[in-house]
């Protein structure tokens, strides 16, 4: 559930970011077309940022380093 719950946050976290930057660049240049591109690309690397950010810090126990990990 937790999993499921995050991703739900990342993503609207990641939507109001690249709302917002789309909305900035869009009045900034006067280009609603470059707004839309700039927002939709900040929206990616958001998304993907968010996602590796929650894969180094996942909650994992302590394991035998004599182990192999994938055992």
């Amino acid at each position: 559930m937790r999993r499921f719950q995050s991703a739900r946050i990342y993503l609207g976290l990641s939507a109001i970011t690249g709302v917002l930057s789309g909305t900035v660049i869009a009045v900034i240049i006067r280009d609603p077309m470059a707004g839309l591109i700039w927002g939709g690309s900040i929206f990616i690397v958001t998304v993907v940022g968010l996602a590796t950010l929650d894969l180094a810090i996942k909650d994992e126990p302590p394991q035998d380093p004599n182990k192999p990990k994938l055992d």
